[in-house]
């Protein structure tokens, strides 16, 4: 078969699909890649793939805009012709579908990751547009003959009951795994505890939250390093501006390492993780990296994190927005090393059983042959 992968940031793809588009290839299957050239483009030709370039905004609305990203969609997929597109994300999956339907016609794998800023954020323009993204979810999620791909379960309950699945169509494949043999236990570093919070720093991944709860912590005598990985996501209305990051760490209660490719080194160095997020996740892969190196999480239980983390078992859960119950939770892993200890053997337990990168591209395979033959 003719695969294509649609995605909405070229960097995105490398992080979280390089490893099933690789296994597709290596199973016999032709992979191209169709997202915005960003920089990354010349990185998936680099191993192996082919990268078609697209012009795909992340957040406009204007539907003339979209009308003119689905044509020119349209004419790449009747040049390209593939059995099946995959599609991740909202947008991908508005414009690749309606795509597809007047085009070519191959068959559909729609995948909404996480259902985003529209479902997660209480602003105004999150308001604005999340009724009419869900009347073109309607139509395009889960046209006849397609398959939905959902990253948790309470995801593909809500897309049911707002009537833009059927259920015999969606299926749950958790995430984009986690390869448990690139990362590993390591022993946590000597010295002072270092607390570490990863993610695009936009308000709704909890980075405020966050740097809130070290303030707490060193209120109260804790002596810990709080340290933000992560890059300004500059194309957000909700991101947080580099001069605010930059007075948290003048203020001296974190520090800021910017953004960081190496996030197995990154881990090694870390004794806690934190993503305190209110963020509408699918399944967020950085907290099963986090569990795969056997590090004790703390994260909020919210829609995929509490599907991702057993409260006690592999890591704590703590509820949204609340930087004094994150900073109490963050404070009992600090004052017990056992408690550590023990959270973070069951989070890797966790991760190998149920999240490993090997699991999840057997199930997405499975799925494309499913969908060739129509079943």
């Amino acid at each position: 078969m003719r695969i294509a992968f649609v995605v909405n940031r070229d960097r995105f793809f490398l992080s979280h699909f390089l490893e099933r588009a690789l296994s597709a290839r290596d199973a016999g299957h032709e992979v191209v890649v169709l997202a915005p050239d960003t920089g990354s483009g010349r990185a998936i030709e680099a191993a192996g793939l082919r990268f078609v370039p697209v012009g795909m905004t992340r957040h406009g609305v204007s539907m003339a805009h979209l009308w003119a990203e689905v044509r020119s969609m349209r004419a790449l997929y009747r040049q390209i012709r593939p059995d099946i597109v995959h599609h991740f994300g909202l947008r991908p999956i508005v414009v690749g579908t309606l795509a597809a339907r007047f085009g070519a016609g191959p068959k559909i794998v729609n995948a909404p990751v996480g259902m985003g800023f529209a479902f997660a954020s209480s602003s105004w323009k999150a308001r604005l547009i999340r009724y009419p993204l869900l009347a073109l979810l309607r139509i395009a999620l889960n046209p006849r003959g397609s398959r939905v791909v959902f990253e948790n379960a309470e995801d593909r309950a809500e897309m049911m009951r707002l009537g833009a699945v059927r259920g015999a169509d969606a299926v749950v494949i958790r995430g984009a795994g986690v390869d448990v043999e690139r990362f590993v236990p390591t022993p946590e570093p000597q010295g002072r505890a270092t607390v570490l919070f990863a993610a695009r720093l936009i308000r709704e991944k909890g980075v405020g939250v966050f740097v809130d709860a070290a303030r707490l912590a060193r209120a109260k005598g804790r002596d810990a390093r709080f340290v933000i990985v992560g890059e300004v996501d500059r194309s957000s209305s909700t991101a947080v501006p580099e001069s605010e990051l930059q007075a948290w760490v003048d203020e001296g209660v974190v520090e800021w390492w910017g953004y960081r490719d190496d996030m197995p080194a990154v881990l090694a160095a870390a004794s806690i993780f934190c993503l305190p997020t209110w963020y509408r996740e699918g399944m967020p892969k950085v907290v099963l990296e986090a569990m795969a190196c056997a590090r004790a999480v703390v994260v909020t239980d919210t829609v995929g994190c509490r599907e991702a983390v057993e409260h006690g078992i592999s890591g704590l859960l703590v509820p949204p927005k609340d930087a004094v119950a994150l900073a109490d939770a963050i404070g009992s892993l600090l004052d017990d090393p056992l408690l550590r200890r023990r959270l973070a053997e069951g989070g890797r337990r966790r991760a190998v059983a149920e999240f490993s990168s090997e699991r999840v591209i057997r199930e997405t395979l499975a799925l494309y042959h499913g969908a060739e033959r129509g079943r």
